[in-house]
């Protein structure tokens, strides 16, 4: 069935003829007649679907559902306005049905949703750690601070201390000479100090990178909350760290010496 083609929908042109139609219905249906003759049920019931068609040809005409409209367009074919209003039908009986199965499932698996609180604090939710690690690992104030506190064994020269404090940023592989490593060997039991503590003092405090740290609205000392934990960088401050506690330190409190002609530093190992 082939459809031919239409103009868009003059609102002009339905008014128009809404206005004879409601023109006419009153020529033909005097008031008067109405107040000498009493209504018949018959009369009455063709009123009532007058006014019920009148009022949905309005309907269809003005609303901006698509298909009501060609429901009573005249300048279509009969057979094209029964086809829209079964289209229209079939997609008025489609929407009752999900509508019933939709408020069917809403009552056999109900889904309720509640705002526990609506004020629930930033400070309980579970934050992941942040670790800081200075690019510089030892901070040189501190470094030329301690090189005046620090005492040298006899027959040894201070620019010992230099390679000594140089020894905390070389990889863990490094090869140092037998030579070396008994000086430094010295130097440390001379102070009581261990490589690994000697690392902790030269290194940046967490306040020197930290400015300012505020904690529930509230100025708090940076140091307060972050602690300084040995990692793979070297000594980092960290916050909100709850993992186990490690510490690095060496097999032995001093440098193991070995018997090869160029030793290696002992390696660190992490324990509990």
């Amino acid at each position: 069935m082939a459809f031919k083609k239409r103009r868009i929908f003059d609102l002009r042109h339905v008014q128009a003829q809404q206005m004879a139609t409601t023109a006419s219905h009153r020529r033909s249906h005097p008031t008067h007649n109405y107040s000498h003759n009493p209504i018949q049920p018959q009369h009455r019931f063709r009123q009532i679907g007058e006014w019920f068609t009148e009022n949905m040809r309005n309907y269809c005409q003005t609303t901006s559902l698509h298909g009501f409209s060609y429901i009573t367009r005249q300048d279509i074919s009969r057979n094209e306005r029964w086809f829209w209003l079964v289209v229209v039908i079939l997609a008025i009986i489609t929407s009752i049905v999900l509508v019933v199965v939709s408020w069917y499932w809403s009552q056999e698996t109900p889904t309720v949703t509640v705002i526990e609180s609506s004020h629930f604090p930033t400070w309980n939710i579970p934050f992941p750690a942040v670790t800081i690690c200075n690019f510089n690992k030892i901070s040189k104030t501190k470094a030329l601070s301690f090189l005046d506190q620090m005492q040298v064994p006899v027959g040894i020269n201070r620019s010992e201390l230099h390679n000594l404090f140089n020894l905390t940023l070389l990889p863990v592989d490094t090869m140092i000479s037998n030579d070396s490593l008994q000086i430094y060997d010295r130097i440390l039991s001379l102070n009581n100090l261990t490589l690994n503590r000697l690392t902790q003092q030269l290194s940046p405090d967490c306040i020197e990178m930290i400015s300012n740290c505020i904690w529930k609205g509230i100025n708090t000392r940076c140091d307060s909350l972050f602690q300084r934990i040995d990692t793979m960088e070297g000594q980092c401050c960290t916050f909100n760290y709850f993992g186990g506690k490690l510490r690095t330190r060496f097999q032995s409190d001093h440098i193991a010496l070995r018997d090869a002609a160029i030793p290696r530093v002992s390696r660190f190992c992490l324990t509990p």
